[in-house]
């Protein structure tokens, strides 16, 4: 079994809100609202963090929508 500080070196990355901010081009405000409506998981160490596998999941379950930042429960999806 391996110690705690190579799992946390190996396995995990976790994104600041700035972070996931700049990789979607989005304003932290934008992610803060993605947090909160629980659209995108994030744990709260020192501050928000999200995982490399929740930022991951988020996006292959939102690809061709549109989040309705104004209630970001709704989204809509894009037609071809």
């Amino acid at each position: 079994m391996r110690d705690t500080d190579t799992i946390i070196q190996n396995d995990i990355k976790l994104y600041t809100v700035k972070e996931v901010a700049e990789l979607l081009s989005i304003s932290k405000d934008r992610v803060y609202i993605l947090i909160h409506s629980n659209r995108l998981p994030a744990l709260n160490i020192g501050g928000l963090k999200v995982r490399h596998e929740a930022l991951a999941d988020f996006l292959k379950e939102t690809e061709g929508q549109v989040i309705d930042f104004n209630n970001p429960q709704n989204h809509y999806v894009l037609s071809a």
